[in-house]
This record gives structure tokens, C-alpha cells and sequence, in this order.
């Protein structure tokens, strides 16, 4: 293998190796550039767990449904065309709390302060902290239903407990 290199390595060239560009996303792909990178955006959520992405100019698609997921802290708004665009930031602590309660999100666009269009979309949140625990709550449960078979099985064939 070193024998390899050492012939390959000084035939390239600066010329042989590739450009680095700053990332373009390729026209029809399949996520959109974040709302905070073409807009002006504004992200709210209030005491009574709703959310509310505040924005002054036409989203690209409109929004079929947004998920939230909790371990990232990233919103992420699908299109009814399958694609998918971020906001463009991460959740903050204050808002992270009281967004993994929300079920919808409301979309609303201002323009010269008047409402030009306002739809709401359902919420999706993912929080892969509670798959452990309700492992441990199977597990637990496991635990107890063998250790009930296990007494069932004591019982059946005439064992009895020392007391």
C-alpha cells in the first residue's frame, strides 16, 4: 500500500484537487433555504403553548405540516410538496420548554402591519429522550410480570412461602 502512495502522491498536483465552493442548493432539491435567510421572521410561543412564526414575506410553498424535534432544538416546516425548510435558528431554553407542548402551529404573514394570510398546521413533536424511558417502564413491567409468573408457578406446583 505505501508503495501506491508514494507513486500517486507526487504526480497530483494543487491543480488536480477540487475547488471548495460555498454550499448552492441545486434548483428543484428537496429543502428550501431557512425562513431567517429569505426573511424577515419573528418565532413566538406563549403560555398557553402556542406557537407562532411571524413572517413578512410569501413562503415559497405553503406549509403542510412543522416538526419539533426536542434532543436537536430545531423547527422544521414541510412543505405540501415534500419539501422541507428550517427557521433557520435553534429553539431557545425559554421557548424549548414550552414548545414540546405544542400541537399546532399557526403561520401568519404581516405586511405594513395588516395580516395578509394566516393558516394553522399541525405540530409534530420528536422527543427521543422519552424511547428510554419507557424502556424502563417495559422493562419494569417485564420484571414484575415474570416475577407474577414466577409466583404463579410456585403456587401451581405447591411451593409455599416461609413466613
Amino acid at each position: 500500500m505505501s508503495n501506491l502512495v508514494e507513486k500517486i502522491l507526487p504526480a497530483l498536483t494543487d491543480a488536480d484537487a477540487p475547488t471548495i465552493r460555498k454550499f448552492e442548493l441545486p434548483e428543484g432539491a428537496a429543502i428550501l433555504p431557512p425562513l431567517w435567510k429569505t426573511m424577515a421572521v419573528e418565532f413566538l410561543v406563549n403560555d398557553q403553548n402556542c406557537a407562532t412564526i411571524l413572517h413578512d414575506k410569501p413562503i415559497p410553498e405553503k406549509i403542510y405540516w412543522a416538526e419539533y424535534d426536542v434532543d436537536f432544538k430545531n423547527l422544521t416546516l414541510v412543505t405540501v410538496k415534500g419539501k422541507v425548510m428550517g427557521l433557520g435558528a435553534k429553539i431557545q431554553p425559554p421557548i424549548h420548554k414550552k414548545l414540546r407542548n405544542c400541537k399546532d402551529l399557526q403561520i401568519i404573514m404581516v405586511q405594513e402591519k395588516q395580516v395578509k394570510d394566516f393558516y394553522k398546521v399541525s405540530l409534530v413533536v420528536r422527543d427521543t429522550r422519552h424511547l428510554d424511558i419507557l424502556k424502563q417502564e417495559r422493562d419494569e413491567e417485564d420484571a414484575i410480570e415474570n416475577q407474577s409468573s414466577d409466583m404463579s408457578e410456585a403456587l401451581e406446583t405447591g411451593w409455599q412461602r416461609d413466613e
